[in-house]
């Protein structure tokens, strides 16, 4: 597995995020990159997913440990990468918490590349 490197400029398609599923008012408890799959702790605040972990959203901007966050679901569009992604490629989680890898486990599945640049968040698993 390779881990998918994430732009320094990754953000989330605003108009898209629009009709995506949206959980406001959390907390994040670490620091969070736009675009990374995360999920809510038993503390109620808001940390990085890795392999084995839920995700329940991408967190939708870049927050410090204390920053208000509010989490995308699925059909979240989010510019992820520079480039380098193969449309129609499946990302999951992988080792390293809040990133994605491309080549997922069965069952680990949660976005796939749109373009060169773009994913979008299909799955969620709570």
């Amino acid at each position: 597995m390779a881990t998918v490197a994430r732009a320094s400029t990754a953000s989330a398609d605003v108009s898209n995020a629009k009709v995506a599923s949206q959980v406001v008012g959390l907390t994040a408890g670490e620091a969070l990159e736009a675009g990374a799959p995360c999920h809510v702790e038993s503390d109620g605040l808001v940390y990085l997913s890795a392999a084995g972990e839920s995700v329940q959203g991408f967190a939708a901007a870049a927050r410090n440990t204390g920053e208000a966050i509010t989490l995308i679901g699925a059909g979240a569009r989010f510019n992820h990468a520079a480039s380098g992604l193969t449309a129609g490629d499946v990302f999951g989680l992988g080792a390293t918490a809040g990133a994605l890898d491309d080549s997922p486990a069965a069952g680990n599945e949660y976005a796939f590349a749109i373009n060169a640049t773009d994913i979008m968040c299909f799955r969620l698993v709570p």
